[in-house]
């Protein structure tokens, strides 16, 4: 655990940041493990579920180019805190939608928009923190959104047996807005010093490193959006280990206290073996957690190995944020981090389409091993 001291020095953009981001994720993912069961009630089949995950992926990272550029021109805090207040009525309509097409449209404009902000996210991190805390800084950072994707679905298993899955996304919208003014009140703008965007000027930091991190991120995100940000997890539990809505939220729950307990020991981990090697075997680990799904059927053990799943994503949370750090300037960071989310997102952002004709094919079952083949071959590129 970090000393008082330690803490007392992380700036208040970090606090504000985190915390607001953590309500906002407990609301979120109160309904959000359940939604490739709500597209079915909407009318979706297995297949058109697979794709609109694959929409709503590729939404969610290809406008993180635009993102970045807005940043670096305009500033951080100005994109974080109009883009909360834009993404709350967004969720309220989707709410009273009841045709899945319909739901799926405002579900990606929410998400273009969320996107939007993303690059800020991490710049605003790194400008708010001197190089000695940026370990604590993303711990912190990580905590938050890991204790959110931890209560939400605890939350969700309880309120989903009084609420309908409408009301808790309607409950999402509102804390947005709550949280937007927040940050508008709160945080500090770190980029006073705005950067017109400059192609010639851009293309100097286009080198064998950025392309050795793009490729990274592409087989990342692959893995990503096959497991926690996947629809498969959440198929399998229901189609093949036969666990109702409230069991399966609970394994989320579950998954993220594991992640919880771990954040600041991921951060020790970091330090002592080094962003590189705590990369690698922490998303090996990730991938392999899922073999032991495939031949126990319990839910004692299917939530164990989730929650070293998540545990392992987290390390590797932590170790990406620094290599991102490491490998980005600050004049054009924020495009430069939008740049690589979008390429690695939107080509990462068809893993769920390609583990849908995998299931269609081949079963459920081949999706895990999907992952990792995905892992073993990520490994040489870090």
């Amino acid at each position: 655990m970090p000393k008082i001291k330690e803490l007392k020095q992380i700036d208040l953009n970090v606090y504000i940041l985190s915390s607001t981001l953590l309500v906002n994720i407990i609301l979120f993912f109160t309904w959000w493990p359940l939604l490739p069961l709500y597209l079915r009630k909407l009318g979706a089949n297995d297949f058109q579920i697979g794709l609109s995950y694959t929409i709503i992926n590729i939404a969610f990272t290809l406008f993180q180019v635009l993102g970045g550029i807005l940043s670096d021109r305009f500033g951080r805090k100005i994109l974080i805190v109009s883009t909360t207040f834009l993404v709350a009525p967004l969720y309220f309509i989707s709410a009273y939608l009841n045709y899945w097409i319909y739901f799926l449209i405002f579900l990606v404009i929410a998400d273009c928009i969320n996107a939007i902000q993303q690059p800020s996210f991490i710049s605003l991190l790194i400008e708010s923190t001197k190089e000695r805390f940026s370990a604590l800084t993303f711990t912190i950072f990580e905590l938050g959104i890991t204790l959110g994707v931890t209560l939400g679905p605890f939350f969700g298993s309880i309120l989903i047996k009084k609420f309908s899955l409408p009301d808790l996304i309607i409950m999402s919208s509102l804390t947005c807005f709550a949280s937007a003014f927040v940050r508008a009140v709160f945080l500090r703008e770190t980029h006073l010093k705005k950067t017109q965007f400059n192609l010639k000027e851009l293309k100097n930091y286009f080198n064998l490193n950025f392309a050795l991190i793009g490729l990274i991120f592409i087989f990342l995100t692959l893995i990503i959006f096959s497991t926690i940000y996947g629809p498969f997890i959440t198929m399998y539990a229901k189609d093949k280990l036969n666990f109702p809505e409230s069991k399966i939220n609970l394994i989320f729950a579950l998954g993220g206290v594991g992640a919880v307990i771990f954040t600041f020991l991921g951060a020790k981990i970091i330090n002592y073996l080094g962003i590189y090697l705590s990369f690698v075997i922490s998303i090996l680990a990730h991938a392999l957690c899922f073999f032991p799904w495939l031949y126990f059927k319990g839910f004692f053990i299917s939530a164990l190995f989730f929650m070293f799943s998540c545990v392992f994503l987290q390390i590797n949370s932590i170790s990406r944020n620094k290599l991102i750090t490491k490998f980005t300037a600050p004049a054009y960071r924020s495009t430069l981090i939008g740049i690589l989310s979008s390429i690695g997102g939107t080509i990462g952002a068809f893993s769920p389409i390609i583990g849908s004709i995998i299931q269609k094919n081949f079963g459920i079952e081949k999706v895990f091993i999907l992952v990792f083949i995905y892992s073993l071959i990520l490994i040489p590129l870090v």
